[in-house]
């Protein structure tokens, strides 16, 4: 009798308990690396692992465990991992980096008790603020928060465990819901996005070539040529922030902007120029209309604050740019999610009827689930984060207002990585949270709306680790390889709950450790101070608000419509949406290059030069993560600062 031999890969293909308990471990592994390093949280130096597109500790544990796997195929077959696992672990990490990251709950780590420990006579935010917080969403017990703020205590005690286990049930659930309807999103346009309109999806390219086909990419002399120089360049530096007699290399920000300070040039502000080489390889890889859409729009917004000084109009900045543009953009981002689901429009009726069909279509079959199932969870998603709301003291008719404001905007975010492929989505300051009191006047909305609206600046305050785009570039990459969607759906959300959950956990053990008094206290001041101003000073609605909105969307759409019209049209109507805030500074100058350099050898060497280039460009992005990260974790090891390769710092 004879047996067909089954191939070792074939069968660790079949397996789906091991990368979900893997993905746990190093999703929790990295929230704690997270919460050690981005944004100097406990001393280390200023590195941002989730202030870019792409995480860079993600990218550094992908680099090793896909390094390792391949020691294993050789020499232990049966054990090593196959691809749709990889992907799974490489996907549960980035969930779990984006939840504790720089734009998310690194900031509720600190507003979540923060009108309570940090009340004083002065602001008088016991009688101003504390009486229109519930009880369940935050802690005001003293004595449990006195550990937490001051250190040198311990989270593991039944006082302490007990004063935080409701505002952490609480916020476990909103923050699951919260996400989980950004997945259903996703489900309901991820064959628009990924299948009919083929959106480039520039920033998967490098861990899908590590992921798809490891040999082929690293033995690519060119790759480890980009690898040699990136690496080389931070190997130099961190060896001299350790020893400071060894030279550096220095390729961070210099602000060109200090030595024009006279008017009316001095409205440029912050103007940095900088050389890191993983942006200048993303911006190669960034199609060539885009990156010089989004350095020359960079450039209009800054020649606009200047021409308004220099006609007698006051400029405010905000990161270096005038403070009302943000608003332009909130216009813009609105216009494109608007053009973005016209453009869909076909699809989303297609599913709409599949939705009401008693028995799904046969399209649905490639589905994670069905159209009805999607649907469904839309509406529990959405029906529990308006409860929440309204349980809190939210008005019903704000917090559905908030909420569409809210995921308009992150729907633009998604879409526009996936077509663009952005170094950084920072957006500072203009949510729904800023938009609304704006547009009604702070009097209207009354105390209670604004002080629940102050506890959701943890997600509105920025959008560096949003986790919406990762949740599609995973069903991008799973259909490259083939996975089940029904596994990748499973591990969005293990890997979603196991994310919070250990976020929490992170900062409430080194709160307690450490303390948070003196660490990152701006994320609480920022939103509880302005909301301090508009209990005070109750404010009518902004009529210039009212003008800068609609005509962000209205240049969106006229720019769009260029676009579409004539195929000569240079300029794309998503860099005029994104170039106006922290990131755009940070990462104009190296996208300006990336896109010189593809320009160039578009020109000169024409689209197979292009294509043999681009291992070269990945080279520099992964040679700047391996090395770069790598000095990172030196630190978090040791306990002590280290190099810093992205942002500040020498």
């Amino acid at each position: 009798m004879t047996h067909t031999a089954r191939s070792p890969l074939t069968k660790a293909s079949d397996r789906f308990l091991r990368p979900i308990l893997l993905g746990s471990v190093l999703a929790l592994t990295n929230s704690f690396w997270v919460t050690n390093v981005d944004g100097t949280f406990f001393g280390r130096a200023g590195m941002h692992l989730t202030a870019m597109s792409i995480f860079f500790n993600v990218l550094f544990c992908l680099f090793v465990i896909v390094l390792l796997n391949l020691v294993l195929r050789r020499y232990f077959p049966y054990h090593a991992l196959s691809q749709s696992e990889i992907l799974i672990i490489y996907l549960m990490m980035n969930l779990a980096s984006g939840i504790a990251g720089h734009g998310f709950m690194q900031i509720m780590s600190q507003i979540i008790a923060f009108p309570f420990w940090y009340a004083t006579p002065e602001n008088e935010w016991t009688k101003l603020i504390q009486p229109y917080i519930p009880s369940w969403i935050s802690v005001r017990d003293m004595a449990v928060l006195k550990g937490y703020y001051q250190g040198e205590s311990s989270l593991y005690t039944g006082v302490h465990f007990r004063g935080w286990a409701l505002p952490v049930i609480a916020w476990t659930g909103f923050i699951f819901a919260f996400i989980s309807l950004m997945f259903f999103i996703n489900l309901i346009l991820r064959r628009q996005w990924i299948e009919k309109e083929k959106l480039a999806y520039p920033t998967i390219q490098l861990p899908s070539e590590m992921i798809h086909q490891p040999e082929v990419f690293f033995k690519n002399r060119l790759m480890w040529l980009g690898f040699s120089m990136a690496a080389g360049i931070d190997l130099l530096n961190g060896l001299s922030f350790l020893f400071p007699t060894i030279p550096h290399l220095y390729v961070k920000m210099t602000n060109i902007g200090r030595y024009l300070n006279f008017k009316p040039f001095a409205a440029l502000g912050w103007m940095p120029v900088a050389f890191y080489p993983f942006i200048i390889g993303l911006g190669f890889l960034i199609p060539a209309e885009l990156s010089f859409s989004f350095w020359f729009f960079y450039l209009v917004w800054k020649g606009r604050g200047v021409l308004l000084v220099a006609l007698g109009q006051p400029s405010q900045q905000l990161y270096g740019f005038d403070r009302n543009s943000i608003y332009f953009s909130a216009g813009a981002l609105l216009g494109l999610c608007g053009i973005a689901l016209w453009q869909a429009r076909r699809h989303l009726l297609e599913v709409v009827k599949s939705a009401l069909r008693p028995t799904p279509i046969s399209d649905e079959a490639s589905e994670p689930v069905s159209y009805q199932t999607a649907f469904i969870g839309l509406g529990l998603s959405s029906l529990f984060l308006i409860g929440f709301c309204y349980l809190a003291g939210m008005s019903w008719w704000v917090a559905v207002l908030f909420f569409i404001i809210y995921y308009a905007l992150c729907l633009s975010i998604t879409r526009m990585r996936a077509e663009m492929g952005v170094p950084v989505h920072d957006y500072h300051n203009g949510g729904p949270d800023i938009i609304l009191p704006e547009l009604f006047g702070t009097r209207a909305l009354g105390a209670t709306n604004l002080t629940i609206m102050a506890y959701f600046w943890f997600f509105n305050r920025a959008h560096y680790s949003d986790v919406m785009p990762h949740q599609l570039e995973g069903f991008k990459m799973a259909l490259k390889m083939r996975l089940n969607q029904q596994r990748l759906m499973v591990a969005i959300l293990v890997g979603t709950l196991v994310g919070i959950l250990g976020a929490f956990w992170a900062f409430l053990h080194y709160g307690y450790e450490v303390g948070m008094r003196g660490r990152l206290e701006w994320f609480g001041f920022e939103p509880f101070n302005r909301l301090q101003s508009r209990l005070t000073n109750p404010r009518e609605p902004n009529l210039s608000v009212l003008a800068y909105l609609p005509a962000g969307t209205i240049l969106y759409v006229v720019l769009a419509g260029l676009r579409s019209r004539f195929f000569w049209w240079p300029l794309h109507p998503v860099g005029f949406a994104v170039s106006n805030s922290w990131g755009a500074n940070v990462t104009w100058f190296p996208v300006f290059i990336g896109w010189a350099l593809k320009i160039s050898v578009l020109r000169w060497g024409g689209w197979r030069t292009h294509m043999r280039a681009v291992p070269f460009f990945l080279g520099l992005m992964l040679g700047e993560f391996a090395v770069g990260t790598f000095w990172s974790l030196f630190g978090t090891i040791l306990g002590g600062p280290h190099y810093s390769f992205f942002p500040y710092g020498r």
